[in-house]
């Protein structure tokens, strides 16, 4: 069994007391993998392809069988003398037959740890899985929350410039246009702060639905966490672990091996096989004539079989086998290529993404510095209070970009180790140290 399959099996078993604390990322992992059923359907394959290691060794293993019967005989002689008798006649016997050669039966048996080799490959897949699931899951529900946090801090700014439109208009030094643009403003940003919250709502019944209860609050990225460069940093070395460690190209390979060796067991077909015999019957109260007697008979003996004609059965098995090892190799091939594909978007998503965040954060600060600067000239005449609410729009427009950019990047640093092979449920734990405990701070405006 892999390391990485051992690891999601023992977190699957990690299941604790709710914290009181707000919840990260490492917990809700917890809760899922104790409860998702696509996570736990694979845990149960994989239990299963291990029984088929003991199925196929068992055709090389000694076959003991045990026989007994018993018959009512109602016997006539025509002799001399005719004599007619009725008895009981019980028969039993022991059979054992040890295989000594049998190369399907040997073929059959590195079959059976192949497929429960790929059954671990496929427990190893839906790991991953359930990582970047409960990431996206997570980061949608924070994505949802900032959301509304930002349109809950806008509705305020509103507000106060409604509230200032309304005094300039009632001492004749702004127009009734200033506060009808603020009202449609302040209008608008109710609605969305409506429609922000049913998706938030859909975004925590979601991450219910993957933990199968109710989760606690939600620890948000700290405001000033730091996004670094991906680890080890060239793209080759991604490339490589692609390569060789991607969970659907290790499956592939490993189904392309049972390809191959379905090949050999089925040309295997027409070798002769060799057993050793042992046998022993006990007959019983057995007549004959005027006689009864008791038969035991012993036997020890090597029982060759050869496969001479069987109708092209073989033959047309052997193309079958070779057909689809060819389309085991196709599927190889494409699973290379899929893996090299992913995991060189996924480290352009990540790289681009540090850089996103980085400019995202000094259009921000761009954007703050463009609003004071909007509001003094506003207090001196030079600007209108349309000129603030738009910058003010700028500002919290930046700050949910800056947010949505953020979760992106994290997620894109786990489906870059997905891609590569490598993703574990520790790397959320490395993510957790990005998250704080409180609410999404947006930023305050005037």
């Amino acid at each position: 069994m892999h390391i990485r399959s051992r690891i999601f099996l023992a977190l699957s078993l990690a299941v604790g007391i709710t914290p009181v604390r707000a919840e990260n990322l490492a917990d809700v992992y917890g809760k899922a993998a104790a409860y998702d059923a696509t996570f736990a359907a694979a845990q149960a394959s994989y239990r299963a392809s291990l029984e088929k290691i003991p199925q196929a060794r068992a055709a090389l293993l000694p076959q003991v069988s045990a026989t007994g019967s018993i018959s009512r005989v109602h016997q006539t002689n025509t002799m001399a003398t005719p004599q007619t008798v009725t008895y009981n006649s019980p028969t039993w016997g022991v059979t054992a037959v040890q295989t000594l050669f049998n190369k399907q039966s040997l073929i059959q048996l590195d079959e059976a740890h192949l497929q429960a080799r790929s059954a671990g490959e496929q427990l190893d897949a839906a790991g991953q899985n359930l990582v970047l699931r409960v990431a996206q899951t997570y980061f949608n529900v924070l994505k949802a929350q900032d959301d509304v946090a930002s349109l809950q801090a806008q509705k305020a700014a509103i507000s106060k410039q409604l509230a200032y439109a309304k005094r300039a208009f009632e001492v004749g030094t702004a127009t009734i246009t200033d506060t009808n643009e603020a009202q449609a403003r302040f209008d608008l940003a109710t609605a969305q702060e409506i429609a922000a919250q049913n998706q938030l709502e859909i975004a925590r019944r979601t991450l219910d639905t993957l933990t199968g209860q109710p989760n606690g609050a939600l620890s948000p990225l700290a405001p000033k966490a730091i996004f670094a460069m991906p680890s080890p940093g060239p793209l080759d070395g991604w490339v490589e672990d692609a390569r060789t460690k991607n969970t659907n190209v290790r499956l592939q390979q490993t189904l392309r091996t049972i390809a191959d060796k379905e090949v050999q067991r089925n040309r295997a077909g027409h070798y002769p096989t060799v057993a050793l015999t042992a046998g022993y019957q006990d007959q019983n109260n057995q007549h004959f004539g005027p006689f009864s007697f008791n038969n035991q008979a012993a036997s020890v003996g090597l029982q060759l079989n050869i496969p001479i004609y069987q109708g092209g059965l073989i033959t047309a098995q052997t193309r079958e086998a070779a057909a689809n090892q060819q389309r085991a190799q196709q599927n190889l091939d494409d699973a290379v290529r899929n893996a090299l594909l992913a995991v060189r978007q996924a480290y352009l998503n990540v790289t681009n993404g540090a850089a996103q965040v980085k400019a995202l954060e000094q259009a921000l600060h761009s954007s703050e510095v463009s609003l004071d600067s909007t509001i003094t000239g506003l207090k001196v005449g030079v600007r209108t209070s349309l000129d603030v609410l738009n910058a003010q729009q700028q500002v919290y427009s930046a700050w949910q970009q800056l947010s949505a950019a953020k979760y992106a990047y994290l997620l894109a640093t786990l489906q870059l180790k997905d891609a590569a092979g490598t993703l574990a449920p520790q790397d959320l734990v490395q993510l957790d140290r990005y998250l704080k405990a409180g609410p999404p701070t947006p930023p305050r405006v005037q």
